[in-house]
């Protein structure tokens, strides 16, 4: 799955630790799957839901300036 930039900084630059992603850059870390733990009870599954849920993330250019 192609994962979107950062929704903190925008960087491209990102680790798939498979049960969650996180930004090299500014360190920002996604939802964790499987209590952030990569043991014997995670699975691709885990790693397909780290990465939608990194996906489903705002990223700051999709808010509008409400002023």
């Amino acid at each position: 799955m192609q994962l979107k930039e950062c929704p903190n900084c925008g960087s491209e630059d990102l680790r798939n630790a498979y049960v969650y992603i996180q930004c090299n850059k500014c360190l920002m870390t996604g939802p964790q799957m499987n209590g952030g733990r990569i043991d014997a009870h995670c699975d691709h599954v885990d790693q397909k839901a780290a990465e939608e849920a990194w996906n489903d993330l705002p990223r700051k250019n999709e808010f509008q300036d409400l002023t």
